[in-house]
């Protein structure tokens, strides 16, 4: 395979990851399995840029996100809320103009090599078409002022309490490869 869908994330702090997977074993015993956060291959994350990119120019990725993480990191995570949307929950986080010049930075370096037109081949596992969806359409629905930084946690569900914590520091940022429903199945670089 010549490309793959991927994702470029912030990695919340160890302790609000552990929290995030707790709230995510919750709603998935209630609401069932569709997306469960674990440390393998369904990582806690704050999307910042998706789109497709070319194998090749992964190592070049990372590069540009060395020179970024030196410069940018850490970002300061403020919890503002949980929201149960159609499909999903999410912990919600204040858009910082941290976070906003941090997404911008990052559009403006690598978008030369991304593209937006992802093919279910692309995903680690069988997407649904919502899923292709997302990411053909993250530069138009996520970024700027659309830009909300938050952590899917599971599905929608009807009582959202989140008992985590509700500061921290991200420190890293990874590359990863997208599976259904935008999860980060496979970590590709950690920066």
């Amino acid at each position: 395979m010549d490309k793959i869908a991927i994702d470029i994330v912030l990695l919340p702090p160890p302790k609000m990851a552990e929290a995030a997977t707790l709230f995510s074993d919750e709603l998935c015993a209630v609401y069932g399995e569709k997306m469960h956060l674990n440390a393998t291959d369904c990582l806690p994350h704050i999307s910042l840029l998706m789109g497709v990119i070319e194998e090749k120019d992964l190592e070049k990725a990372s590069e540009i996100l060395q020179e970024i993480v030196a410069t940018h990191l850490p970002v300061q995570l403020e919890v503002t809320g949980v929201v149960s949307r159609t499909s999903s929950t999410s912990i919600e986080f204040e858009r910082t103009t941290q976070f906003a010049e941090l997404q911008d930075l990052l559009i403006e370096k690598l978008r030369p090599l991304l593209s937006y037109q992802p093919e279910a081949e692309m995903f680690y596992d069988q997407p649904e078409p919502m899923t292709l969806q997302w990411v053909a359409n993250f530069m138009e629905n996520s970024t700027g002022e659309n830009f909300s930084p938050h952590l899917t946690v599971g599905p929608a569900s009807e009582d959202e309490q989140y008992d985590g914590q509700l500061y921290g520091k991200a420190s890293q940022i990874a590359i990863c490869q997208l599976g259904n429903y935008c999860s980060c199945k496979k970590l590709l670089a950690t920066i």
